[in-house]
């Protein structure tokens, strides 16, 4: 799926709408489209282009220094990583250059259709659901400006499905928007509308109170790996007549031990006698980059909880919140919207 820009895209923009209604397409729409046709198709079939480029010395490399089988052995590691990223950038490129081609045809032909639908959220993200068609929103993390529960007009290209722009057919109804979105919350966040309830009366329902067990978990393996790494390299230092390096792998040891251990000792707090918590204020996300892919995060007021992609996805910005969670953990356990008007300004025009 294609993502616009790191700005946000307003699709009830009037000047847009106005456009759309008239049959054209403005020219941010169309830096829009552009995007996702670079996005869609170019980008992965250059990708592929250079991957195979950059790769085949390499492949070419390893298959000329097999002589025997135990090299053919050590080779087919490589080989198989090799082949692995191919397939990955092939599937990628499969997936997305049909919907470059449609983006393409539908800006040539500017074939403008409206339909009457609401946000709706899948496993890709937002979407606008119409009769039985969903239609493709700029970017599956981000509603363009639209609210769950409203009904909206909107233009969108025929063959792609892509959403130029929308209009209200009727002005919000906050409670009507609250109860959608947060649908859309407990579905992408794991937790029930009972879950919820017992949580604003102060209590922590026997689920959530498991919530913390797959930290206990992890964190006793790493207190036990750490243990048995400690304990051999202890032992080999002293095999060797090295008494003096001891204490650098009991420091190391001890101290991924004191961490896994606190990480077990804060799991079983909450799994047991810990009160639920709970903070209220304005919500955004936050995504960190790491070595392993990226983190994801609920800020909500001064407090930030680690969520799915899933969930992060679901957070619409600008919206004040109440989030419940456990103190100890700091797990976020479920999560409900308090004021759904969100400000014109969070948008780009």
């Amino acid at each position: 799926m294609f993502s616009t820009s790191d700005r946000k895209v307003n699709l009830l923009d009037p000047q847009n709408v106005a456009a759309n209604r008239s049959g054209e397409i403005t020219r941010q729409q169309k830096q829009w489209l552009t995007m996702a046709v670079g996005l869609g198709g170019g980008c992965a079939m250059a990708s592929l282009s250079l991957f195979i480029l950059v790769s085949l010395p390499f492949l070419l490399a390893i298959l000329s220094t097999i002589e025997d089988r135990g090299d053919f052995v050590a080779s087919l590691f490589g080989i198989g990583v090799l082949v692995t990223i191919a397939l990955g950038l092939i599937l990628s490129a499969g997936r997305s250059f049909p919907l470059a081609l449609k983006v393409h045809r539908d800006q040539n032909h500017g074939a403008i259709r409206q339909s009457q639908g609401q946000l709706a959220f899948d496993k890709n993200g937002y979407v606008f659901q119409t009769g039985e068609r969903r239609l493709l929103l700029p970017s599956p993390e981000d509603s363009g400006g639209l609210l769950p529960g409203v009904t909206y007009r909107v233009y969108y290209l025929e063959e792609s499905g892509f959403v130029l722009s929308a209009e209200e057919i009727l002005p919000p109804r906050p409670a009507q928007v609250r109860t959608a979105l947060q649908d859309i919350l407990a579905q992408a966040n794991g937790f029930t509308l009972d879950d919820l309830m017992q949580n604003r009366n102060g209590e922590i329902t026997p689920a959530q109170r498991m919530k913390p067990l797959t930290d206990v978990i992890e964190g006793g393996f790493l207190m036990l790996f750490s243990l048995l790494m400690g304990g051999l390299s202890a032992w080999g230092l002293i095999q060797d007549g090295l008494i003096g390096l001891l204490p650098l792998p009991l420091l190391v040891s001890g101290l991924f031990v004191l961490i896994a251990g606190w990480r077990v000792v804060s799991g079983l707090l909450d799994m047991s006698v810990s009160s639920l918590k709970q903070v209220q204020g304005l919500g955004r996300r936050k995504k960190i980059a790491t070595r392993g892919g990226s983190r994801y995060y609920y800020v909500i007021g001064e407090r930030r909880f680690q969520v799915s992609y899933r969930a992060y996805k679901a957070l619409l910005e600008g919206i004040e919140y109440r989030a419940f969670y456990l103190p100890r953990t700091n797990m976020l356990i479920s999560i409900e919207p308090i004021d759904v008007l969100m400000p014109a300004t969070h948008y780009a025009r």
